[in-house]
Order: structure tokens, then C-alpha cells, then sequence
């Protein structure tokens, strides 16, 4: 199933699902991270900087990849 996810704060080498149609987004970071906090003193900037664009991008090129593969 193709997945999309949306990583910040953990390390997204150790906990995002695995297969061939994951995609990860994840932006660089000026804090100590992977951090795994629950309350975070950056004001969660990691987060922050992945934007709705870029999500809705990502999904719509997945959707057009596989309505190609599907005709």
C-alpha cells in the first residue's frame, strides 16, 4: 500500500515503515534529533517545516504513478 509519512522528532531510519512504497518526508534540523520528546523546546520546527504543499504533491504524484501502472 503506498504510504506516505511524516517524520520530525524520531529518526525515520529506525522507525518508519518499511516496503517499496513508503515515502518519508523529513526535513533537516538545527536541534539534537532524533529526539523523542513529548515536549519539545524548539517549538516543533521539525514538524513545522514540512508544509501541506508538499504533502499534497507527494500524494498526487503517487496517485498519477499508480493510476499509470493500473492502465
Amino acid at each position: 500500500v503506498p504510504t506516505i509519512t511524516l517524520f520530525g522528532p524520531t529518526a525515520a531510519n529506525f522507525t518508519a515503515p518499511c516496503g517499496k512504497n513508503v515515502t518519508v518526508i523529513s526535513h533537516e534540523k538545527e536541534c539534537l534529533l532524533p529526539c523523542y520528546t513529548l515536549n519539545c523546546p524548539y517549538d516543533i520546527r521539525c514538524m513545522k517545516r514540512i508544509s501541506v504543499e508538499e504533502v499534497f504533491s507527494c500524494a498526487k504524484k503517487i496517485l498519477a504513478k499508480n493510476e499509470k501502472n493500473n492502465y
